[in-house]
């Protein structure tokens, strides 16, 4: 059985900076609050829940003054505000290329623009980043969204993307949105570790008999990952750790590509890939 790992597997640099600073804060005090989820990987949320972090849905829940972590995925403006009357302490864990993604929705807010968003609707990610591009914005995900989209009022119309969209339906939406307005400002705001994490995997995918695509369910870009494979493999398992793997199911397969989302951690991968081979139960 030959496994191929990708080299781009694993924490991108904005989930290994959140992580780290996280668990430096938590050694300075017993418990500290967490608005949303750190990361959507379960296993990295119960190792810093395990030290103390207490993930909160509402600043409400937490009494006024006390420390509060933001998450890596960015939060609306709205969240600094009530944060800020509530005379909350906050340590922004967000992304600075999510952070960059927000100082550009709101210079073109600024400027009167309509500003067209590709990404899903509801992530953390993009609630962040619509409220920084205010209510003169659109949030699209498939290409029907775009082809239906009506341009011919608009005079100042720019095309942004959630960090971890697809590049491949990025360029396909890009091109649509062109044919109507053929002076659209396009700022590429996808992620280069997305861009060079689904371009392997894709490569994998293509020269594998089965993939195994690692992160949590609630992961945008692993669910990416997850179908790109499904493109140009036949056989894509989703394993959320080494329980989700079957060994009998496993061992008909000769060539296996392995592929982890941003928020896997490598001891993650490294049981994953461990359970494939056979070293562990």
């Amino acid at each position: 059985m030959e496994i191929i790992c990708g080299k781009t597997a694993g924490f991108c640099y904005g989930i290994n900076r959140a992580v780290n600073m996280a668990k430096e804060e938590l050694t300075k005090r017993d418990k500290i609050y967490c608005f949303g989820e750190l990361a959507h990987n379960p296993y990295v949320v119960e190792e810093l829940t395990n030290m103390g972090m207490v993930t909160i849905h509402y600043l409400s829940e937490v009494e006024k003054g006390s420390t509060v972590m933001f998450r890596a995925h960015g939060v609306p403006p709205s969240a600094y505000e009530e944060a800020s009357k509530r005379g909350l302490k906050v340590i922004d864990l967000t992304c600075p290329k999510v952070l960059k993604v927000h100082d550009i929705a709101r210079k073109y807010k600024e400027e009167g623009a309509y500003i067209i968003i590709t990404g899903e609707k509801g992530h953390p990610e993009i609630l962040g980043t619509e409220g920084c591009a205010g209510k003169n914005s659109i949030v699209i995900l498939e290409l029907e969204e775009a082809e239906n989209l009506d341009l011919s009022d608009k005079e100042n119309v720019v095309l942004i993307s959630q960090t971890t969209f697809s590049v491949e339906k990025f360029a396909k939406i890009e091109e649509i949105l062109k044919k109507k307005k053929n002076d659209i400002k396009i700022i590429k705001t996808i992620c280069a570790a997305t861009h060079e994490r689904q371009a392997e995997t894709k490569q994998i995918a293509e020269n594998v008999d089965l993939m195994v695509i690692i992160g949590g369910a609630k992961s945008s870009n692993t669910n990416k990952l997850y179908n790109i494979s499904k493109e140009h493999c036949k056989e894509v398992i989703f394993a959320h750790d080494e329980k989700d793997i079957d060994r009998k199911f496993i061992c008909k397969f000769n060539k296996i590509g392995v592929m982890a989302g941003a928020s896997a951690p490598q001891e993650l991968i490294q049981r994953v890939i461990e359970k494939i081979k056979g070293d562990k139960d």
